[in-house]
């Protein structure tokens, strides 16, 4: 978190990520900002905490996002069929993970607009390594001890790429639970996240996780202990839901 002197700079450097120019003074983090967007000279007002560098335009411009989530609206079509998905639906933003079908596998995946028409989204596992999602998958908890953080993750039970590195990026595997498929794993994975909500991102940010995975991770101070064994026990005992967006 920013304090003293760089408690502006924080905040100047969050609002040019998203092209907009501030109009009342800086303050924290937390401290709204009015803004001009030179694009199509629409004023607004932000939060700086808020902007997401992967996602800039969230608390950017809404006027400029609507159009452009309209103009992806209308190519989302072809630009799945490009990768070799077909779209199950209407795109509902850039950056909201849709369901889709693998042209190639005919398996269900969930991928965003943004990660599709840029190709930087995961490539099918079903065709790339036989791995489906109705297989057992696996639930993990790791501990950060120098960043003072706990991270949850889900991987296909038979792949260790993760837990190999969080392992060399300093972390300390604290349990893995093994699940029937990969909706449960995600709905453990979303649950922990649900309840860990005030601590999440209070401490650690992008710079600290090379290996990605940081938004899933909170402050191990003050947060309440997780009993992984129990959350997913009760999990498995909810009726059967569709599988939240996410990727592995």
């Amino acid at each position: 978190m920013p304090t003293g002197a760089s408690v502006g700079a924080f905040s100047a450097q969050q609002i040019a990520g998203t092209g907009l120019i501030p109009i009342t003074p800086l303050g924290d983090e937390f401290t709204p900002v009015g803004c001009l967007c030179p694009r199509c000279g629409e004023t607004l007002v932000t939060i700086p905490e808020r902007i997401d560098e992967r996602r800039p335009d969230w608390y950017s411009c809404v006027r400029c996002m609507n159009v452009a989530n309209r103009a992806a609206g209308e190519a989302a079509d072809e630009v799945y069929r490009r990768a070799g998905m077909r779209l199950l639906g209407k795109v509902r933003g850039r950056w909201t993970p849709m369901s889709v079908e693998c042209l190639g596998c005919g398996y269900l995946r969930h991928v965003t607009y943004t990660d599709t028409l840029n190709g930087t989204g995961p490539a099918c596992w079903t065709c790339t390594h036989g791995i489906r999602p109705d297989e057992p998958h696996r639930v993990y908890l790791f501990r950060f001890p120098a960043l003072g953080a706990l991270k949850i993750g889900i991987t296909h039970n038979r792949h260790d790429r993760h837990l190999i590195e969080h392992s060399v990026n300093g972390g300390v595997l604290v349990a893995t639970e093994v699940v029937p498929d990969r909706a449960t794993a995600l709905s453990v994975e979303a649950w922990v996240l649900a309840t860990r909500r005030q601590w999440l991102r209070t401490s650690v940010g992008p710079h600290d996780f090379p290996q990605g995975g940081w938004t899933e991770a909170w402050s191990e101070t003050d947060s309440p202990p997780v009993d992984l064994a129990e959350i997913c026990r009760l999990i498995q005992q909810l009726p059967v839901q569709a599988e939240p967006g996410s990727t592995e």
